[in-house]
């Protein structure tokens, strides 16, 4: 949660997640179209839920290459050091078949059929090397989002959140779950303008 939002998911959009990690107590996939999204929050509750294995023809399409150079093999899986000789040469390609193999002798690549041969799109040793572009989300590559990382001003008391264990569990909570936030705080700003009022459960149960 300490790196920057780059975007969020619709309500029951499908996504094809390459790899999934466990963080501290929240276990998190990285999705084909870049970035990391949590599928089970720090409390516990399931975000995400899996609906089988990977959907390769959704993954084909158009793609964007990132920093590191893309390699090109003959085949679906990168045999001996892994290096080729290779690569392709756009920084936007497309792909017209995906399929998962592997490289350097470990499983869970994902390789997408170019002119020549077969494009390294992701790898579990040297990540993901190429997004899958998708329409209304990084059609423009993405961005973190303005005033999620450092862009506007936090005071002390804002920072405590962050420092303090007990807090910071909290605000992880909350930073993964819009509902819980929303519940939660409709429930302490209720009891915050009836604080006095008759009808009120703390006036009731103070007896007055």
């Amino acid at each position: 949660t300490s790196s920057p939002i780059i975007g969020r998911f619709n309500k029951d959009e499908e996504i094809n997640l390459v790899a999934v990690k466990v963080f501290g107590t929240a276990i998190r996939g990285f999705a084909e179209r870049g970035g990391w999204v949590s599928i089970i929050a720090s409390g516990g509750k399931t975000l995400f839920e899996r609906q089988g294995d990977h959907d390769c023809e959704a993954m084909a399409g158009r793609y964007r290459a990132g920093p590191k150079a893309v390699p090109v093999f003959a085949e679906a899986e990168a045999r001996g050091s892994g290096e080729s000789q290779v690569h392709v040469s756009e920084k936007e390609f497309s792909v017209s078949k995906v399929k998962v193999g592997r490289d350097m002798g470990e499983e869970g690549a994902v390789f997408g059929q170019v002119p020549g041969g077969w494009a390294l799109l992701y790898s579990p040793t040297r990540g993901l090397l190429a997004e899958l572009i998708v329409e209304g989300y990084n059609e423009i590559p993405r961005k973190p989002i303005k005033g999620q990382t450092g862009h506007q001003m936090m005071l002390v008391s804002d920072m405590i959140l962050l420092w303090d264990k007990g807090f910071r569990q909290v605000l992880e909570e909350y930073a993964e779950d819009q509902d819980l936030l929303s519940q939660d705080f409709g429930t302490a700003f209720k009891r915050l303008t009836e604080l006095g009022c008759p009808w009120s459960n703390d006036f009731i149960k103070a007896g007055v």
